[in-house]
């Protein structure tokens, strides 16, 4: 019984010791460094793109066109936006045009609408 008193106060001692070791490692209280502003979140930019086809049909009111291209005839919806919207006038059914576009939002939007002077090859 004695050596287990003995063995229990040891220990009793040993971790009384080891409370301060640790209070000198943790240091004192700093200064408030001045935290720089969040920045925002940065989005990789947007590529324009390019794209060669025939014009389906043209919506002036909601700026958009629907343009067919490639050999199985994929037709692509794209918006119009800025100086693009203003050649939507000059536009018809069966128009060879060049676009070039961004993707934002899971939408085609058209930066610049060329109207192309190659006829289509049959």
């Amino acid at each position: 019984m004695k050596r287990g008193t003995v063995l229990f106060a040891g220990a009793l001692v040993a971790l009384s010791m080891v409370g301060p070791a640790f209070a000198q490692g943790i240091p004192a209280a700093k200064t408030e460094t001045p935290v720089p502003a969040e920045k925002p979140a940065i989005h990789k930019a947007a590529a324009t793109r390019r794209l060669t086809g025939e014009v389906v049909s043209v919506n002036q009111e909601a700026k958009t066109l629907i343009v067919k291209r490639g050999s199985k005839g994929q037709e692509l919806t794209v918006a119009a936006e800025g100086k693009a919207g203003t050649h939507l006038g000059d536009l018809k059914a069966g128009d060879q045009v060049r676009i070039s576009y961004i993707k934002s939002h899971h939408q085609l939007v058209a930066k610049d609408i060329v109207k192309s002077t190659v006829a289509k090859a049959k």
